[in-house]
């Protein structure tokens, strides 16, 4: 009966260690489909804040500001996935 009640602890104790395992290394995977890890955008600090930039400049490259690099990178991340808005046209415009 000891014998039994160690291995099914034991089981218990294998399983919880690989869930962990496979839960780390999917966060892992995740992590690296991130767009600021795949596209690499320059990283810049104006005064406080941190700029993450892909692109020859703000109006027309993504961006993602933040107060650390990191939360620079996870605005770029949200950017890239947001469509971009058409500015509005100017009158007489004929577009």
């Amino acid at each position: 009966m000891l014998d039994q009640l160690i291995q099914d602890e034991i089981s218990r104790n294998v399983k919880a260690a690989v869930d962990q395992a496979s839960w780390s290394v999917q966060e892992c995977f995740d992590a690296m489909r991130r767009p600021s890890v795949i596209y690499r955008p320059t990283i810049t600090q104006d005064g406080d804040m941190f700029i993450a930039l892909l692109g020859p400049d703000l109006q027309v490259g993504v961006v993602g500001v933040g107060e650390t690099p990191e939360k620079a990178m996870q605005a770029f991340d949200l950017a890239w996935k947001t469509p971009a808005s058409t500015p509005p046209r100017a009158a007489g415009d004929g577009r």
